[in-house]
């Protein structure tokens, strides 16, 4: 492959300040890697903030700047290719082209509809994150070398679209179970402010991480680190679908219409295939679990996922 360098440009003034971004960037770089570049910096055109949706209006222009640095930023950088991020109002001189202006090549978004047509007509895996090395190695020093018997749940306790947040109690009982089968359980908090988790949650084998939750690196090298991740409907466990060596199983999928088509016609054409069905590209078993967040239905999934294995 002809290792050229381009410039791939996130202009917020159009594009959310959200995990879809990793999305987005995907869609960008198969088309750019099938045209023969591997090397990629990221603009991110700050100018203005979207004003779209709702959300976009009831955040403060000080929470969109942290989302800015806390949330684009780090995704930019776990990009496998990327070789810098400049955040600026105009596009950086380093003598390259950029992406999408200067190319002839089709308009894309950034839903994971886009995303499974162009892996169809590329051939080339949406798996393109990957944690630091750094990242790998502070998750080992904290948790130990090796998480096989380790299994994360991230407890989403947002402010935003609350019907998709995680129970304590399910928490507790999974923490239990698992103890039972001699595993641990990693508690991922995933607020605004990263709670810890209560000292009974400790008896049971649990362990609480918000050191790791502040940190998108950390977070997806702990992804990777687990034996088996569970989460709900949201950004970092999406964007777990598209980082190597993660092994997730997501849950609430169809607490939302984001579409007002409803619920399941709004998945499809928002992700490209039919309820009930996974992304094409997921690797080491990575599953869209149609079930709500309950120990019920994680308990049973996690059996299906103990038969299937080897």
């Amino acid at each position: 492959m002809n290792k050229k360098e381009v410039v791939v440009k996130y202009d917020l003034e159009h594009m959310p300040i959200t995990y879809d971004s990793a999305y987005y960037l995907t869609n960008s770089v198969l088309l750019l890697r099938d045209s023969g570049y591997s090397k990629f910096y990221i603009w991110v055109k700050n100018k203005q903030f979207r004003r779209r949706t709702k959300r976009d209006y009831d955040m403060s222009e000080a929470e969109k700047s942290w989302r800015l640095e806390n949330l684009i930023v780090p995704v930019c950088n776990r990009l496998i290719g990327c070789r810098g991020v400049f955040t600026s109002e105009y596009p950086p001189n380093i003598g390259a082209p950029t992406f999408p202006e200067q190319f002839n090549l089709p308009s894309i978004g950034y839903s994971a509809s886009v995303t499974g047509n162009l892996n169809k007509l590329t051939g080339i895996t949406p798996v393109q994150y990957d944690s630091s090395n750094w990242a790998k190695k502070k998750v080992r020093e904290r948790l130990g070398p090796d998480g096989i018997n380790s299994v994360s749940i991230t407890l989403r306790q947002s402010k935003y679209f609350s019907h998709r947040n995680t129970s304590s109690e399910v928490v507790a009982q999974l923490a239990e179970y698992l103890m039972e089968k001699g595993k641990q359980l990693i508690v991922v908090p995933d607020n605004e402010s990263n709670c810890d988790i209560p000292n009974d949650w400790r008896k049971k084998n649990a362990v609480s991480v918000p050191e790791i939750a502040n940190s998108l690196d950390l977070r997806l090298a702990l992804y990777q680190w687990c034996g088996l991740n569970i989460g709900p409907s949201n950004g970092p466990i999406a964007m777990s679908f598209l980082t190597k060596n993660v092994r997730m199983l997501q849950f609430d999928l169809l607490k939302s219409d984001h579409t007002g088509l409803g619920v399941e016609t709004g998945w499809e054409q928002t992700n490209g295939f039919p309820v009930g069905q996974n992304f094409p590209w997921a690797e080491n078993g990575s599953r869209l679990c149609w079930d709500d967040l309950n120990f019920q239905n994680i308990q049973r999934h996690i059996e299906l996922d103990e038969d299937s294995l080897p």
